[in-house]
């Protein structure tokens, strides 16, 4: 079968695709044209909000990337835990320290010693509220939001009360009956939040609570404290 030589020339717009064929002879001259023709996709975004018909799967994938993300690393946790001697072994031992108020042990661990599966407790609660840390690019520290503004007021709040750590100033309010948790207060599309935990904190919070507990536990090691630090943050 014979092949002839020709040119495709493709024009690629936004959403079509022009091409055509111009046919060579064996100087690699044109000597006759076509076929040719267009090929249109629909547009890829909603016609009145005008985003992206991926946006809904694209949202629901990084939800379950960063649910798999943090299965796997309260996984690692825990076997660094038990490894260390700061969670017990036993499943049912591990069930009953769920019933430790976790924001009372953070709250006096700074002052007095835990024993080793209490301060577990407290560093598998750091790790299930770690806080908020952006991972965009694109994000600048000047920024403003409602998460921006509540990790102020939330520093504000935690300095004015005299409090040393997040877990010392969550515990003060757990007394006194106040939410402890960042929840959205809006009901509208803009989210509002009374105070928002950033991961800056909890690092903070780690490093006072470690060293405190460290005074109390010589097995405590700055290698033990470098593994469950990376793995939590």
């Amino acid at each position: 079968m014979a092949y002839r030589a020709y040119r495709l020339g493709l024009d690629v717009g936004t959403n079509s695709i022009g091409w055509f064929i111009v046919w060579l002879n064996a100087e690699s001259e044109a000597y006759a044209l076509g076929p040719g023709g267009v090929r249109i996709f629909p547009d890829g975004r909603d016609p009145q909000s005008g985003i992206s018909n991926a946006a809904d799967r694209r949202d629901a994938r990084s939800a379950r990337r960063r649910r798999d993300r943090y299965l796997d690393r309260r996984a690692d946790l825990m076997q660094a835990l038990i490894r260390h001697k700061l969670m017990p072994e036993n499943l049912e031992q591990r069930k009953a320290l769920e019933g430790c108020n976790p924001y009372c042990l953070r709250g006096h661990g700074l002052d007095k010693a835990l024993s080793l599966f209490e301060f577990g407790r407290v560093l598998f609660h750091l790790d299930q509220r770690r806080g908020f840390k952006s991972n965009r690019k694109t994000d600048k520290p000047e920024s403003k939001g409602p998460i921006k503004e509540a990790s102020t007021r939330l520093k504000t709040l935690i300095a004015e009360s005299g409090a040393r750590t997040l877990g010392e100033f969550l515990w003060r309010r757990h007394t006194e009956r106040q939410p402890v948790r960042a929840r959205n207060r809006s009901t509208g599309a803009k989210a509002a939040y009374d105070f928002y935990p950033t991961r800056d904190l909890l690092e903070q919070e780690f490093d006072a609570l470690w060293a405190a507990q460290a005074r109390h536990h010589p097995e405590l090691t700055d290698e033990i404290r470098e593994e469950i630090k990376d793995i939590i943050f």
